[in-house]
């Protein structure tokens, strides 16, 4: 809601917004995930693009499982911190 965006944006007030309807926000998720330290992190051969945070990328020959439990990870760390639960947009590329 429009008020929720508010009380975060008092809290995180680097956290930037943009109107959904009369009464709801979108929270710009890239802005916040580099705001929690996302940007660039990599654990094994799964990581998110050192420019993007909101970009998770394969280094290796990692499978799907690996790749899911890294989102869960920023999930989890995501809602601990801000509240906030995300909701997965995946898009897959490449050959499975």
């Amino acid at each position: 809601s429009n008020e929720q965006a508010q009380e975060l944006g008092a809290r995180l007030p680097d956290l930037s917004f943009v109107p959904y309807t009369n009464v709801t926000s979108k929270i710009i998720v890239g802005r916040l995930l580099d705001m929690l330290g996302w940007k660039g992190v990599r654990e094994g051969n799964v990581g998110t693009h050192p420019t993007h945070a909101l970009t998770i990328v394969n280094y290796g020959e990692n499978n799907a499982h690996e790749v899911f439990r890294f989102s869960e990870k920023m999930m989890a760390d995501t809602r601990a911190k801000t509240g906030i639960t995300l909701e997965r947009e995946v898009r897959m590329v490449g050959e499975f």
